[in-house]
């Protein structure tokens, strides 16, 4: 499976290094698109292209575990309860 990743470079002046904002856009069939925006902004850990790209691909994995759940109908919802008088 071929994944398209965007890695954006942050133009903003920081003092320790550079921000890295990653998109992820991923098919899945009978579900449609899932896209991923990992972004910078406040997180300074980002100043690390891996870091930035190790938790843009988990919060992808998450997204595709829960359209697996969606797909098997493994999705708990939550029961409305009548409430009593």
């Amino acid at each position: 499976m071929e994944v398209p990743v965007q890695i954006v470079l942050k133009n903003v002046p920081q003092p320790s290094g550079a921000l890295y904002d990653v998109h992820i856009a991923l098919h899945v069939p009978r579900q449609g698109a899932i896209a991923v925006a990992c972004r910078a902004q406040d997180q300074p850990e980002h100043e690390r292209l891996n870091v930035a790209l190790r938790k843009a691909f988990a919060q992808a994995r998450r997204r595709l575990q829960d359209a697996a759940r969606e797909m098997r109908r493994d999705v708990k919802r939550s029961s409305s309860r009548a409430s009593a008088p």
